[in-house]
């Protein structure tokens, strides 16, 4: 178990800071568009939206055929609206994600032990949280661009995003969670072993 908590605090520690470096980056910025005037948009948020919370429009909770009418209209949006976001709440913000990914790398350090005998080499470990990044991606990011109208770029992005954060935390896991007794990649490679008679 010791070995378990110290690859998920220095993994999160690896992926948390990867991620402030990922999501920092120009190319990451250009995957959202802007508008032009930020201050009347959030003039009209502040009275249209008074409560803080996800919003679809048209409402899709109206009558069935007067949704599809405004739909086939458009143009159709789902917006995340919250108070504020300022730098009065940026460490609440640091700190809730920091702990929502130990949590998260802790279940994945919880999944790759427990598979151990079929993940004896080094790479296999890595390999298998790699696959758990990707599948996260594919099932998550992908279901989002699908049916919550994410737009392609953002999807990808987020999706690049997670692969690479179970990469970078499968590099750190695989070192510490591993069987008592490692095989070697020479002998996981078919080295003849030695007979005895």
């Amino acid at each position: 178990m010791k070995r378990i908590l110290l690859a998920t605090f220095l993994a999160t520690l690896v992926t948390f800071f990867f991620g402030a470096f990922f999501w920092m980056n120009p190319l990451a910025n250009n995957s959202v568009r802007s508008v032009e005037d930020d201050t009347k948009v959030q003039s009209f948020l502040k009275e249209n939206f008074p409560q803080a919370g996800t919003y679809t429009i048209p409402d899709w909770r109206q009558e069935e055929k007067e949704f599809h009418k405004k739909a086939e209209a458009g143009p159709v949006a789902i917006l995340q609206v919250v108070e504020s976001n300022g730098p009065s709440k940026m460490g609440a913000m640091m700190g809730t994600g920091f702990l929502s990914q130990l949590i998260t790398v802790f279940v994945l350090c919880l999944l790759v032990n427990s598979c151990l005998t079929a993940l004896p080499i080094y790479g296999d470990r890595v390999r298998f949280c790699t696959l758990v990044g990707l599948i996260a991606a594919l099932f998550i990011d992908g279901g989002n661009m699908i049916w919550w109208h994410q737009s392609v770029s953002f999807t990808l992005f987020n999706g690049v995003y997670h692969i690479f954060s179970c990469v970078l935390a499968g590099l750190v896991i695989a070192k510490f969670v591993r069987p008592e007794q490692e095989k070697s990649s020479i002998t996981q490679a078919g080295e003849p072993q030695a007979q005895t008679t």
